[in-house]
C-alpha cells in the first residue's frame, strides 16, 4: 500500500511509518510531497494521506498522527503503544504537557532550544532515566 504525507518529516512523520511497517503494512511504500500538491498526488497514485489536515489519520484535538493510527488500527489496548502514543504526542505537539514531564525535558524539534523544566522534572542517571 502507498501512504503519502507532506514533505520535511519532524517527529509524527518519523514515527507514523516506524508503526506503519512494523504494525500495520510490512510492504508499505511512503511519499512525501510538497503540501499544496498532497491531495493531487494521493488521487494519482492511490495513496492514503496521513499528518495532513483533513487526514482521517491526522491530528484531532489534541492528539497528534500516531494516536489516529492507534486509534484506528486497535493498538491502544498494549500499555506499551498507549505510552509511546503519550510520549509522540508530547513531543509533536506544541503543548507539551500532553506527553510526560520526561518527554517534555528530553524532547525538542530541530532548530529549537531544550525545553526549560524544574530541576525536579529533570531525568535522573541514577534513578534509571537518561543522563542528558
Amino acid at each position: 500500500m502507498k501512504w503519502i504525507t507532506p514533505e520535511r518529516p519532524h517527529v509524527d512523520r518519523v514515527a507514523c511509518p516506524w508503526l506503519i511497517e512494523r504494525f500495520i503494512d510490512l510492504d508499505a511504500e511512503f511519499i512525501y510531497v510538497a503540501a499544496d500538491r498532497l491531495a493531487q498526488e494521493a488521487e494519482r497514485q492511490v495513496a492514503t494521506s496521513f499528518d495532513i489536515t483533513g487526514a482521517e489519520l491526522g491530528h484531532h484535538g489534541a492528539e497528534c498522527s500516531f494516536d489516529a493510527f492507534v486509534h484506528g488500527y486497535g493498538l491502544g489496548s498494549d500499555p506499551a503503544m498507549a505510552y509511546m502514543a503519550t510520549v509522540i504526542r508530547g513531543a509533536d505537539t506544541d503543548d507539551k504537557m500532553l506527553g510526560s514531564t520526561r518527554t517534555a525535558a528530553c524532547v525538542r524539534r530541530p532548530g529549537e532550544h531544550p525545553v526549560s523544566t524544574p530541576d525536579a522534572a529533570m531525568p535522573n542517571p541514577r534513578m534509571g532515566g537518561p543522563s542528558l
